[in-house]
């Protein structure tokens, strides 16, 4: 979807726009992440799972999302500080609103996914999906990977494509469904962008071919 279409849609529900998104996201993981040392069920209170949300636990639609990959102190570290830092970019350069709405669209499109399939999804792709539009909008950032590696943003985001890829075309039937859940958000605010550059990328090879 194009940027008007975002720009209209903020003129009539600006109102859903959450100052400090990302801040409370990175604090929200290092929450759940740190109880989850002392009680290793608490994230099976959050965890989106479509038996329990048609019981009325609708909450898991969101609270999903706060649950870090990481569970050792030493990786929890790296992961929050990781997050922190791409989230808040991302608010920054997005604002409020746009933050908030590519928040809110991950959750959906992966809480459908859930609700349909009858699986129980975790929210490794709409993370997936933040950390790629991080390296879509910033591609030449440096992140110093396990605080030591500096690595750019582009090459591990084309690291990211590859592995998705790779599940999409062997992965099972509910990690198809994930993925595409996943990056749902990413082709709402990208998608058209991606299709202009492979338009692009097309005319200059036949360009190219000519001579």
């Amino acid at each position: 979807m194009g940027d008007r279409w975002i720009d209209r849609l903020e003129r009539r529900a600006g109102f859903i726009a959450i100052p400090g998104l990302a801040m409370f996201l990175a604090g929200m993981h290092t929450v759940v992440g740190l109880l989850s040392q002392f009680k290793e069920e608490f994230p099976g209170l959050l965890s989106l799972r479509p038996d329990l949300v048609l019981q009325g636990q609708v909450w898991r639609c969101l609270t999903f999302i706060l649950i870090p990959p990481a569970w050792s102190p030493l990786m929890l570290l790296f992961w929050v500080l990781m997050l922190y830092t791409y989230l808040v970019r991302l608010e920054t350069f997005w604002g409020d609103f746009r933050f908030t709405l590519y928040c809110l669209l991950g959750s959906a499109a992966a809480s459908c996914a859930s609700l349909l399939t009858g699986a129980a999804l975790s929210a490794w792709p709409f993370h997936m999906s933040l950390f790629l539009s991080f390296a879509r909008l910033d591609p030449d950032y440096e992140m110093l990977f396990f605080f030591v590696l500096p690595v750019k943003m582009r090459w591990v985001a084309g690291a990211f494509w590859f592995m998705t890829g790779w599940d999409m075309i062997f992965g099972s039937a509910p990690e198809r469904v994930a993925l595409a859940a996943g990056l749902a958000n990413y082709l709402f605010f990208f998608g058209s962008s991606h299709w202009k550059d492979l338009k692009l990328a097309w005319r200059r090879s036949r360009y190219q071919g000519r001579f």
